[in-house]
């Protein structure tokens, strides 16, 4: 297989979360070489991924020939001007956001990429969710979106502690404005918001046809799940709960349910809670199956976690998440056994039955490769954990 090269810049937080384990993870990747400035982080991850070579200085990763792209993952104050340079140097270039904080700025990288004729993307990666590209396509078929709700909420007052107040729009919610432009297929034209306090806000957007409004709060906690899309369509609508279960109402052609992988990472769990149960461990919480004909229930504590349902056991479409919260370990029980899921290094055995859909990816168990998930997509877990593979 032809494996691209790349080269990181920055080797921070959104790295460690996220680039770094999946470009490490991808048989279509090398990455030869990351860069930071501070000396015991690189350090640090360079040997945790096994990384061939570090620098301080990123021109010299960007004099490597032999690197083909860049992911630009530093401070929104650098990464304009670093996009813009590595696309002079011939590099592809994956830049986080925000790409910048001024028109100017965006579009001295908008040049540089016409200029040098490479790839430049921003990391805008809600419209890359399969469960999201399902959703639009139902709704596409009848009319297009009229009206979007999105609700995004996590601990912000903590990991965004050391911003400034009002910062989290550029760090969150930027995601959710491209992702209604690309529902809609259209520019707004006009936006109104409102806030109670810092960085716990609404907005209302006015697209051609449609409306759309997010609530947008960094004052909860993390065993809700953080983002939850509704659409309405012609005469439908679809549901989208943190990425991994998509209910569509009022669609007779589309299946009521479907679900997704959900997040993963080799070595912790960082993901939002879609299954619950008490802070302590224990307890039951049951998952109506909608009309399929079973309910399930998520019961544990201790060590190992159960998945059992009336009518069968369900898969585990959350690469195992929902079983951490009791344990180390998940057994689902099932009449016909399927597969393993890795998450985080536990695994989680898969069976049928229970109004749950099938999963069957593997991250790092065997020969490391990624597995197959849902649609007979690669999937792997890009800004969200839920993007299609296309390197």
């Amino acid at each position: 297989m032809q494996q691209a090269v790349f080269g990181i810049i920055g080797a921070g937080g959104i790295a460690q979360s996220q680039h770094l384990p999946n470009l490490t993870r991808t048989p279509r990747v090398r990455l030869k070489t990351i860069c930071d400035l501070r000396e015991d982080v690189l350090a640090q991850m360079q040997k945790k991924y096994e990384i061939p070579q570090s620098v301080t200085d990123y021109k010299e990763l960007l004099a490597d020939e032999e690197i083909d792209a860049v992911v630009v993952a530093t401070k929104e104050d650098m990464q304009a001007e670093l996009a813009a340079e590595a696309l002079r140097a011939g590099k592809h270039v994956y830049v986080e956001k925000p790409l910048a904080d001024t028109p100017e700025k965006v579009e001295s990288v908008v040049a540089a990429q016409e200029e040098s004729g490479k790839f430049a993307a921003v990391g805008f990666n809600r419209r890359m969710a399969p469960a999201y590209r399902k959703a639009k396509e139902i709704v596409d078929a009848d009319g297009g979106a009229k009206n979007i709700h999105y609700r995004i909420s996590d601990e912000y007052w903590s990991w965004g502690r050391n911003l400034p107040p009002g910062h989290r729009v550029i760090h969150e919610v930027c995601h959710l404005f491209d992702l209604m432009r690309w529902l809609t297929g259209a520019d707004p034209v006009s936006i109104y918001c409102a806030d109670s306090r810092p960085d716990d806000e609404v907005f209302v957007l006015k697209f051609p046809g449609c409306v759309a409004s997010i609530m947008d709060t960094g004052y909860v906690t993390m065993d809700m799940p953080k983002e939850r899309l509704e659409v309405v369509s012609e005469l439908g609508s679809v549901i989208v709960e943190e990425f991994v279960e998509l209910k569509t109402y009022g669609f007779k052609e589309y299946d009521h349910v479907y679900r997704f992988p959900g997040h993963s990472h080799p070595d912790r769990d960082s993901t939002h809670k879609v299954f619950a149960g008490d802070r302590g461990g224990g307890g039951a919480v049951r998952h109506a199956a909608d009309g399929l004909g079973a309910a399930g229930a998520v019961e544990g504590g201790g060590e190992r976690g159960r998945v059992s349902g009336q009518g069968g056991a369900g898969d585990v479409p959350v690469a195992g998440a929902s079983l951490e919260l009791h344990g180390r370990q998940g057994v689902a029980v099932g009449d016909r056994p399927s597969g393993r899921v890795h998450s985080h290094g536990r695994a989680a055995a898969a069976g049928r039955g229970g109004g749950w859909t099938v999963v069957d990816a593997d991250y790092g168990g065997g020969d490391g490769e990624p597995g197959v998930g849902g649609g007979g997509e690669v999937l792997k877990g890009g800004g969200s954990g839920n993007g299609k593979e296309c390197i």
